[in-house]
């Protein structure tokens, strides 16, 4: 099989990583940038870097299209992949609004392709044990789960898309997605209901020129001084920097309360409540797990490792949601459907 990949960031590079894993020829890597693209692909050793994604996917025609750019550029993408009958591998989150999240799922259904949706940590070994703990009930039924995050987006920061809603920003966007995925991979269920609440701390940030990658962005202001950073030119900004969600999950034991609450503290902390004990796991999106039964003793949790090795942190997740979209195994996976009801939730926290 062969992928064209359009994006040239940090998720192309896990995306192209795990298709390899698999077999997959990647032929094409586009982006919006020449030299950036171009680079981008010499240091991969992909033969072709394109700025001109929709000729280059009606030319080549391949059986996957990896989508790895931010939320508003992926649109037009998913419409071009589904009129040449390409599977979708989509990264989070799927869209910027739950309108275009419909419209996306319409098409690929319409198309009758495969399509996946890379809320990937729910493969994580810890989520994956935990799992399986948690179906195996030794403490009985769940209660509720508290879940306080160390996450949240803290100035100074330079601007880029990750700070503007409308291509996709903010921590709801970029972080929940995941969050959610970590509790229906782990209760086997889905969201039923959601409130909460978004904050919005961040006014404006400095534009730092002349750079691609947004970890570079990060590396460049951090080395700024105040007064150097307080000369360039700043923008607006309009994302979400932490949240609140209160979730119902629904799940075969009824429905389980969620309470999520990030930029809070030194750590990040998830407690699972049970009618017998609780569990404890420490960590913001891969855990350390310790059960503790009712008056009992703590025990730590085995863990394992379950990922396939494709040399990259990303890939290795990314790779286990590829291989159950190819039907390499035999299991569900999270698709464009799973994606529109994460935006339905997002917007349901935001709309207090």
């Amino acid at each position: 099989m062969r992928a064209v990949v359009v994006g040239a960031g940090y998720a192309a590079e896990g995306q192209i990583a795990a298709f390899r894993h698999l077999g997959v020829e990647v032929l094409a890597v586009c982006g919006r940038q020449a030299d950036v693209v171009e680079a981008f692909a010499g240091r991969l050793g992909i033969a072709e870097a394109s700025t001109d994604w929709e000729s280059t996917l009606r030319r080549v025609c391949p059986e996957i299209v990896c989508v790895a750019t931010p939320a508003a550029l992926r649109e037009p993408v998913v419409r071009v992949a589904c009129e040449l009958g390409c599977d979708v591998f989509c990264d989070k989150p799927l869209a910027t609004t739950v309108t275009e999240a419909e419209q996306m799922l319409a098409m690929v259904e319409r198309a009758g392709v495969r399509h996946a949706y890379a809320a990937t940590r729910r493969y994580d070994p810890s989520v994956q044990a935990l799992a399986r703990w948690v179906r195996e009930a030794p403490f009985g039924r769940p209660l509720a789960v508290d879940v306080n995050l160390q996450s949240a987006l803290v100035a100074p920061l330079p601007w880029s898309w990750v700070l503007d809603l409308a291509q996709g920003g903010g921590l709801l966007n970029n972080h929940f997605p995941h969050v959610m995925a970590i509790l229906e991979a782990v209760f086997g269920g889905t969201v039923a209901q959601a409130s909460g609440t978004a904050r919005f701390d961040i006014a404006s940030a400095p534009v730092v020129p002349e750079i691609h990658d947004y970890r570079e962005h990060v590396a460049r202001i951090e080395a700024m001084s105040p007064a150097e950073i307080a000369a360039l030119e700043h923008k607006p900004c309009d994302a979400d920097t932490r949240y609140t969600a209160d979730l119902m999950i629904a799940t075969r034991w009824g429905d389980v309360p969620v309470a999520v609450r990030s930029g809070l503290g030194t750590d990040s902390r998830w407690i699972w409540r049970f009618e017998c004990g609780e569990v404890r796991a420490t960590g913001e999106l891969s855990f350390e797990l310790v059960a503790t039964p009712a008056g009992g003793v703590s025990q730590p949790l085995a863990v394992g490792v379950n990922l396939p090795d494709t040399g990259h942190p990303l890939g290795d997740r990314y790779a286990c949601l590829a291989r159950a979209m190819l039907a390499l195994v035999d299991e569900p996976y999270p698709t464009f459907a799973d994606g529109l009801r994460t935006q339905r939730t997002i917007a349901a926290i935001r709309s207090r």
